[in-house]
């Protein structure tokens, strides 16, 4: 496939983003509804195929680079991947199996593929995986409520399985993303002995070709199920869109510059409603956040799922690269500085803060998987 080089500046909505081709601002669509905000940051190369004249946009997105490595973006796309990993069979545990139906109705759902082979009919759904770091792999990037019902629906079946195709050929060890989406997380695990679980990571070429050698990954769901449990740590991206001056309960009267801020916390159990929490207006005032949340709105939150609170760990982490700090907020039961720290700049197109993020995420599954 012959593709065309382009940078990425910003992403409009779901399915499109603002590019730069030959100097020039275009749009190009997306077909991939996930965040992908590790991946989608300023001047990250993209691989755009030009589109016909009445098509709408110019350009369609297939690929972009991370840490230097092409990863295919087009979910459309992942079927005929697995069409491709199936007829060459390099999927271990698929081993045998034709492709008998694609986009196979069961029950309320339509699954990719209906396999067969000597061990009977087997339905197959694939999923595109995008996310990963440091060696793990992680499924899903977004909350998604139609991958839990597959699951659940595969496992009615009696005759499921779901592949993960996870676009990083250093991949090597596959887990669902609990911190995201602990629902899905909860289901498949709840599930692993009535489906098959698999994942295998694949290497792409700026020709949108998949290199030949693919490798089977680890499924890492077991060591998981400790960990399913709603508490943990977190970070709470806001904005301020001007300067303003907010009383904040004991800490009295307090500056906060125009910007965006970042605060830290944690709860030993109910993670996500606290989370929730903060993202209301209408409340009682109490913590230190529901005071600032008066003047600001939430742009992001990153739930660490963990039985162990590293809080702390990551207020310091963050204050390293931030612009300043609130002193004091936020860090009434610790002795930290504060737990508040502001950037000129949104933090979620700052490569450095979402490498942290992504490397506290990374850190406790490595723990549970026992890889440290």
């Amino acid at each position: 496939m012959e593709l065309i080089r382009g940078l990425f500046l910003e992403r409009l909505n779901r399915f499109v983003l603002k590019c730069l081709v030959d100097g020039k601002e275009v749009p190009a669509y997306l077909p991939n509804p996930g965040r992908l905000i590790e991946i989608l940051l300023p001047e990250t190369p993209l691989y755009l195929k030009p589109k016909t004249a009445n098509s709408g946009y110019p350009f369609v997105v297939y690929g972009a680079e991370k840490s230097g490595r092409v990863v295919m973006l087009h979910t459309h796309h992942t079927n005929r991947v697995a069409q491709w990993l199936i007829q060459r069979e390099l999927v271990p545990e698929l081993k045998g199996y034709k492709i008998k139906a694609a986009e196979v109705r069961r029950g309320g759902s339509r699954f990719d593929f209906l396999l067969s082979g000597r061990r009977g009919e087997l339905l197959l759904e694939v999923k595109s995986c995008t996310l990963f770091h440091r060696g793990i792999a992680m499924f899903p990037d977004a909350p998604t409520e139609r991958g839990r019902r597959h699951i659940k629906e595969l496992a009615e079946s009696g005759m499921g399985a779901v592949l993960f195709v996870v676009h990083d050929p250093q991949a090597k060890v596959f887990v669902p993303d609990y911190h995201t989406d602990p629902e899905f997380a909860s289901t498949l695990y709840s599930m692993r002995d009535k489906i098959q679980v698999l994942a295998v990571s694949v290497g792409w070429n700026e020709k949108m070709e998949p290199a030949k050698k693919v490798r089977p990954l680890r499924v890492g769901l077991e060591p998981i199920g400790r960990e399913l449990k709603d508490r943990g740590y977190y970070a709470v991206v806001l904005r301020v869109e001007r300067d303003r001056v907010v009383e904040v309960g004991s800490l009295g009267r307090i500056e906060f510059p125009a910007g965006f801020y970042v605060y830290i916390g944690s709860a030993k159990r109910g993670l996500s409603g606290r989370i929730k929490r903060h993202l209301r207006l209408r409340k009682r005032l109490h913590w230190h956040i529901d005071y600032l949340r008066t003047a600001s709105v939430v742009v992001y939150s990153f739930p660490i799922r963990s039985s162990v609170s590293r809080e702390c760990k990551l207020a310091h982490t963050v204050k390293r690269i931030s612009d300043w700090q609130i002193k004091g907020f936020g860090s009434g039961d610790c002795s930290c500085s504060g737990h508040l720290f502001g950037f000129r700049r949104n933090p979620l197109q700052n490569r450095e803060f979402i490498n942290i993020m992504l490397d506290f995420r990374v850190m406790e599954i490595d723990r549970v998987l026992n890889r440290i």
